[in-house]
């Protein structure tokens, strides 16, 4: 688990390094452009976002809610469900995709819930 804390702050600092002093806060605009590129650097730069959320949610649910306060991402969820899953919700939602994290967050929360394991309301 501290490898994998490490591993994200240290990708977290790598992407935030390369971010333009002026980017602000990172769009789902901005984190959609980079899953459908064409660019490897940009759809790696996706997945570790999405990743490094889910992981991050993932701890502070285990760390501060217990076995779990309002979602559960199994560690079987793939990276490209993670993807698969932000994608779906940032596309029927596009009203609040000034907000990369906030969306995902969501997007998650709503997929992985404790109370409802049916990846079918997200897409309602």
């Amino acid at each position: 688990m501290k490898t994998l804390l490490a591993t994200a702050a240290i990708a977290a600092t790598i992407f935030t390094a390369a971010a333009p002093a002026h980017a602000g806060n990172y769009t789902g605009n901005q984190w959609l452009a980079e899953c459908m590129s064409q660019d490897v650097a940009n759809n790696l730069k996706c997945g570790a976002y999405a990743r490094g959320l889910a992981d991050g949610m993932t701890w502070t649910s285990a760390e501060f809610g217990g076995d779990c306060s309002s979602f559960s991402i199994d560690g079987a969820v793939t990276t490209r469900q993670l993807v698969e899953v932000g994608i779906a919700y940032m596309r029927s939602h596009v009203e609040n995709q000034h907000d990369a994290a906030a969306m995902l967050t969501d997007a998650f929360s709503k997929a992985w819930s404790c109370r409802n394991h049916n990846l079918t309301q997200l897409l309602n």
